[in-house]
């Protein structure tokens, strides 16, 4: 539940902190630009810098609303000379907003001093939400942001077919397949290590979550359990979800760039994902940069992109449809829900032939699939792309802790 937004109250101002990491930076860039059409103070704070008691005390002295908002773990990890930066927030009555980009099963272990009390959050999705404030922080104050949407790096001005049809690049496929630094190999080694029965019921919950595209996939694991009567603790609940997604969405990666490697298309990826392209006439470009991704969107006349939770935007897609592209997509609850295949995307499923049909599609005569990339273009400036629910970073920042 987000803080009531009172009529009368001081100024706002949010300041993000962030260590500096580039994809952190684009994201700052994007939710200042929506803060200044907004008529809200903001600052940045590099966190990779000593935070001074000092600085608090000023902070409590300025008339204005201070709130501060990071990205995942990040502030959680932070100190003020020798106490937690969450606790001399709260200490000082000045709300923290972390948003966590990942889904939370994946990033809650990394916390050490967030709670319900120190911390407010923020989430991509309500399937990320709704599952935070079950398996990992009960009680805590949250919001949906939806995307963190598109970068300016990626947005095209060309609208003519002859522009569109100079473009050189069929298809661009920006997919890592480790997830958040962990490989497929690691996954199955910790789903081995735990043990039968739990491994067993893990595994049979994997492949009943494999082809879901509608509903959050935890419901699989919990039906696993109940399933073989067994009861997990939230910590070993979110470890096995974990191992799950992880597994799920290697599954899903790894077909993709199957299929895909049959096609001249250009496939972005970690090195585990090598392999996989081996013999295939995909081209194969190893840990680009996303600001590299970014710039080269505009050469690209389609991008496929897939979401990690069935109800989510990536901002891959926001930015393919800033550069014009034709977005070739998971055919998800989130998807279908703003795009119809053959009129703004292309969407594909896992569980038959309509992956290859949509690459063979994108790959094919740029007359046919052009009105369907500008038909996609002419949504990038709607507000579920542009700037999603960022008004819920405002209003979740605003008042007292």
């Amino acid at each position: 539940m987000i803080p009531a937004n009172p009529q009368h109250e001081a100024r706002q101002k949010i300041i993000v902190c962030h260590q500096g990491h580039e994809n952190d930076a684009g994201y700052t860039e994007n939710i200042f630009e929506f803060l200044s059409a907004s008529g809200i103070d903001h600052d940045f704070r590099h966190l990779g810098t000593p935070h001074t008691r000092q600085e608090f005390s000023g902070y409590q002295e300025d008339s204005r609303s201070i709130s501060l908002l990071g990205f995942n773990s990040q502030i959680d990890h932070a100190w003020v000379e020798d106490e937690p930066l969450l606790l001399a927030a709260a200490r000082h009555g000045i709300p923290v907003v972390q948003w966590i980009l990942d889904h939370p099963s994946g990033r809650w272990p990394e916390f050490n001093y967030s709670n319900a009390g120190t911390s407010r959050f923020l989430f991509h999705s309500r399937y990320s939400q709704a599952y935070f404030e079950k398996f990992c922080c009960p009680g805590a104050v949250t919001a949906t942001a939806g995307s963190v949407g598109p970068s300016w790096r990626s947005r095209s001005a060309a609208d003519s077919f002859e522009a569109f049809s100079r473009r050189p690049i069929a298809c661009l496929i920006p997919l890592g397949v480790a997830r958040l630094g962990v490989s497929a190999a690691d996954t199955e080694a910790a789903i081995e290590a735990l043990g039968s029965p739990m491994a067993r019921t893990l595994r049979q919950a994997i492949s009943r979550a494999q082809f879901e595209l509608d509903q959050p996939l935890e419901i699989h694991l919990i039906a696993a359990l109940e399933e073989s009567r067994i009861v997990l603790e939230d910590a070993t609940f979110n470890l096995c979800f974990r191992l799950l997604n992880d597994s799920v969405q290697y599954f899903r990666r790894a077909r993709i760039i199957k299929v895909a490697n049959r096609f001249g298309v250009i496939i972005q990826s970690d090195g585990t994902a090598r392999a996989l392209t081996d013999g295939g006439s995909a081209s194969f470009r190893q840990d680009v940069s996303t600001p590299e991704t970014l710039d080269s969107m505009w050469l690209c006349r389609s991008v496929l992109s897939v979401s990690p939770v069935n109800d989510s935007i990536h901002d891959r897609t926001c930015n393919a449809l800033n550069a014009g592209c034709l977005p070739i997509l998971e055919d998800n609850r989130a998807h279908r829900g703003l795009f119809a295949h053959g009129e703004n995307a292309l969407l594909f499923r896992y569980d038959d032939d309509s992956l290859a049909e949509c690459l063979a599609v994108a790959c094919g005569g740029r007359d046919r699939i052009y009105p369907i990339a500008a038909r996609a273009k002419a949504m990038r400036d709607q507000g579920r792309f542009r700037f999603g629910l960022f008004r819920n970073i405002v209003d979740l920042a605003r008042g007292p802790v």
